[in-house]
């Protein structure tokens, strides 16, 4: 059974991990990255039809990124796609939630985007408060299941091992995230004190 490979859903190679939604390719792991960010669209000359293998990867014809999954849209900016908001539009809530996290310029800039996204996509509309908490979860989500990756000893687990422990301990893993330790120089203070 360790000789058993999976296969990537969408070209048939060796699949390499879970990308954007999907367990896939480094291959298509690229393409869906790059499509994701360079906020890229695709067209077919040959009606939706064309033949998907490890040689020929016609991009129109791979799943759609953006539809494929709703965590497709992890990882995405859209600062430079949608106009500053004013902060009077911004919910309470969220106003908080920004200011907790005020050393993570990163995770506030995604906040701010997905709800500059989210008041561009309907004037009118109040903002979904479970959405985008959800949207950030998923965010979060995305960036432990990153980290998880870059451990070698995590690598050296088959994917399916992969997958079982990150679906059996996500919600642990979402608390120990926003675990805030106040001492930043804890771990110096101690193999100094040694």
């Amino acid at each position: 059974d360790d000789d058993l490979e999976e296969m990537c859903p969408v070209c048939g190679d060796k699949v390499s991990g879970y990308h954007y939604g999907l367990l896939t390719c480094e291959s298509c792991k690229g393409f869906f990255k790059r499509t994701v960010q360079n906020n890229k669209r695709y067209t077919c000359i040959e009606n939706q039809s064309c033949q998907i293998d490890k040689t020929r990867k016609v991009p129109y014809c791979r799943p759609d990124p953006y539809t494929s999954s709703p965590e497709s849209i992890m990882g995405y900016s859209y600062m430079d796609n949608y106009q500053s908001s004013s902060p009077s539009n911004i919910p309470h809530l969220i106003v908080e939630l920004l200011k907790c996290e005020p050393d993570e310029p990163q995770v506030q800039g995604k906040i701010m985007a997905y709800l500059q996204q989210e008041q561009a996509r309907s004037k009118h509309d109040k903002l979904n408060t479970f959405g985008l908490m959800c949207k950030m979860a998923d965010q979060t989500l995305f960036s432990i299941v990153e980290w998880a990756r870059s451990s070698i000893f995590f690598r050296e687990l088959k994917v399916d091992d992969q997958m079982k422990l990150l679906q059996n301990c996500w919600s642990e893993l979402l608390i120990l995230d926003h675990i805030d330790v106040p001492c930043n120089n804890l771990l110096i203070e101690m193999l100094h004190a040694k």
